[in-house]
């Protein structure tokens, strides 16, 4: 389980007690309260790690998706994107 800092719609800022390494492959599960992403390859692109967990940066990779479901998670995730930057402004 990781928490989400920063959020788009090309990858994320996330913190873990999870140690992982730059480069490392895994898949993402995305929820929203009308969406569900399941199994979104990604990557460890940036590592800090801090006293309170582990700081990663990582990188979603929609090349390891068929091309119609890649398309469709993009879309999913632009939306949820807005949605974010939304609810901040107007927070």
């Amino acid at each position: 389980t990781a928490l989400v800092t920063d959020f788009s719609t090309g990858g994320a800022a996330i913190t873990t007690p999870l140690k992982f390494e730059i480069g490392q492959r895994f898949q993402v599960t995305v929820l929203s309260e009308y969406h569900k992403i399941r199994q979104l390859p990604a990557e460890i692109v940036r590592c800090n790690g801090k006293s309170a967990g582990y700081h990663y940066s990582i990188r979603f990779n929609f090349g390891k998706l068929p091309e119609v479901a890649s398309n469709n998670t993009v879309l999913i995730l632009r939306q949820i994107e807005l949605t974010l930057r939304k609810s901040l402004n107007t927070g």
